[in-house]
C-alpha cells in the first residue's frame, strides 16, 4: 500500500520531469549594501535566503521596518502561472522550487539554515495538506 508520502515523492518526481513553465513577478527586500532581506530582522548575501513577495503591499510594509531597504521586482520560473493556480498548485510549486534549490545546494556542498528548513517544512506540510 502506498503511504502518503509516496504518493507526494510520486508527485513531485512527476512535476520535476515536466519542462514547461511560466515566469513569475517577484518581489524582494535589499538594503544599501545589497543584502537581502531574510526575515526576522536578518539579512543574508545569499538570494536563496531571500524572502520572495508576491504582493507589493507586503514588501513594502517590510521594506517599511527596515529603514534604509528599496523593494526590488525580479522574475523566476514557476511551474504554475500566478493568475491561473490554485493554492494547492503554487503550494507545491513551492515545494518544488525549494527541492530544486536544496539539490543544487547538496551538489556544491552547501547546507541550508534552520531557518529555510523550517520554511521548507511548513511549505511542503501546506502542500500535502492542499493535496489531500
Amino acid at each position: 500500500m502506498q503511504t502518503e508520502a509516496d504518493r507526494i515523492a510520486t508527485r513531485v518526481a512527476q512535476e520535476l520531469s515536466k519542462p514547461h513553465g511560466y515566469m513569475v513577478t517577484r518581489l524582494w527586500v535589499m538594503d544599501a549594501a545589497g543584502l537581502y532581506y531574510a526575515g526576522k530582522g536578518e539579512f543574508s548575501y545569499e538570494q536563496d535566503d531571500a524572502i520572495q513577495f508576491e504582493d507589493e503591499a507586503e514588501a513594502e510594509e517590510a521594506s517599511e521596518r527596515h529603514p534604509g531597504t528599496t523593494v526590488e521586482r525580479f522574475e523566476r520560473w514557476s511551474r504554475y502561472p500566478d493568475l491561473v493556480a490554485d493554492p494547492k498548485d503554487r503550494a507545491l510549486s513551492e515545494a518544488l522550487n525549494f527541492v530544486q534549490h536544496w539539490r543544487r545546494d547538496r551538489d556544491v556542498n552547501l547546507a541550508p539554515t534552520l531557518e529555510s528548513l523550517n520554511h521548507v517544512e511548513t511549505v511542503l506540510r501546506n502542500a500535502i495538506a492542499s493535496a489531500a
